[in-house]
């Protein structure tokens, strides 16, 4: 079902635009944005972080006086669908926002979606902005429209593997993914790491997202006694059945989500399974005065507790508005051009695009990178070091 969400405004006879945050009436051009994310299924906790990233964001800038080429003025509008992060569902999607919706610039969730959709996008010069993992499946020089908005697992785990193995004496691992091409992928990325840092891998182990019951392939894994386990793709509500399974079978060892897990949703499905576990990506506190603004925009636009997930996303938009600012143009290969001189003042801190060294092309959104923990004491999270990638990278 084809659900579309207009964000920007309430139109009024099909002309008139009514800023959000009590702003004056305003007649501008529309920057209209595609997002290609899921809203159901077991990876919507994801899926909806994005979109309401994007939501709060569009909010603020169209608030704000909107993008800026020349003495035109651009506001944002988003156009929704849910792709149930199933990749033909995606596929479909993108043809309809290009064709029918006829959308220069798109957001997808999932790496499997960005990478089942990259080549219809890339022949059609489109803007992506990837929510995704997937490695150089997903980003390189073959596909250089697409920017991937988030760190993936192969920087957490340089920037932060070694102080777990340090911290925890940790000698071996077992890996845990889900069995698309982006846990098989995440799985690689941490193997790679993992020998750099002489880790023996105890066990390899895949199984569907929306997987029910984890027992046997966690019995299987325990079995080994590796000293640590990466979950790797697990995300949703996968992420903390997962936990919870592993510690109701006894499990002992070091637990890492080198995804970024929705805390609320873990909250709510492992509640008193998280002591200890170690969680890529997810700040204790507020990293900054940015990110404090859009926690309480948040709270009062959804009425509900701000999941940490959201923030990942909120740089997205200021980012795509500084290099249109920068290239002077909408033209979707201008504004990938001017993408590398892009910096930003984010949510965690001063963000950039590189990756070249990596990927083979400047497509990673870069900023530092947290390694948090829950204590069940004082029923909390526990920010243990932060990491970062180098200026070169």
């Amino acid at each position: 079902m084809r659900k579309v969400f207009w964000l920007s405004g309430c139109f009024l006879s099909g002309i008139t635009v009514f800023f959000l945050f009590h702003t004056p009436l305003v007649l501008a051009k529309n920057l209209v944005m595609g997002v290609n994310t899921a809203l159901s299924g077991a990876a919507a906790p994801t899926g909806v972080g994005l979109l309401r990233a994007l939501e709060l964001t569009t909010d603020d800038i169209n608030a704000s006086g909107g993008i800026k080429i020349g003495k035109e003025s651009y506001t944002i509008k988003l156009i929704v669908y849910d792709s149930k992060y199933d990749a033909k569902e995606a596929v479909s999607i993108a043809n309809k926002l290009i064709f029918n919706d006829k959308v220069k610039f798109i957001a997808t969730t999932g790496g499997t979606c960005v990478i089942a959709t990259n080549p219809l996008l890339t022949e059609n010069k489109i803007f992506h902005l990837a929510y995704a993992y997937g490695g150089k499946k997903a980003t390189n020089p073959n596909n250089p429209y697409c920017f991937r908005t988030i760190m993936e697992p192969v920087h957490g785990h340089t920037a932060l593997l070694p102080w777990i193995v340090k911290k925890y004496n940790v000698k071996s691992i077992a890996l845990t993914s889900t069995d698309d091409e982006t846990g098989i992928i995440q799985a690689e990325d941490c193997e790679m790491v993992a020998k750099k840092l002489s880790l023996k891998i105890t066990d390899k182990s895949y199984a569907p997202r929306g997987t029910p019951d984890f027992t046997p392939m966690l019995t299987k894994l325990i079995a080994k006694k590796p000293d640590a386990i990466d979950f790797g793709a697990w995300a949703g509500s996968d992420g903390p059945l997962a936990c919870k399974q592993t510690k109701e079978l006894g499990y002992k060892g070091v637990m890492i989500f080198s995804y970024s897990q929705s805390m609320p949703t873990f909250q709510k499905v492992a509640p008193n399974f998280m002591d200890g576990v170690l969680f890529y990506g997810i700040f204790a506190e507020d990293p900054t005065p940015v990110a404090t603004k859009f926690a309480k925009a948040y709270e009062v636009k959804y009425k509900e507790k701000f999941d940490a997930l959201v923030w990942r996303n909120c740089d997205d938009l200021y980012i795509l508005k500084k290099a249109i600012e920068i290239s002077g143009s909408l033209d979707p290969t201008a504004v990938r051009d001017a993408m590398p001189k892009v910096r930003i003042d984010g949510v965690f801190g001063q963000t950039r695009v590189g990756g070249k060294s990596y990927y083979g092309n400047a497509c990673q959104f870069l900023f530092p990178i947290p390694l948090t923990t829950w204590d069940a004491k004082q029923k909390k999270l526990v920010e243990l070091t932060r990491g970062s990638m180098p200026a070169d990278y």
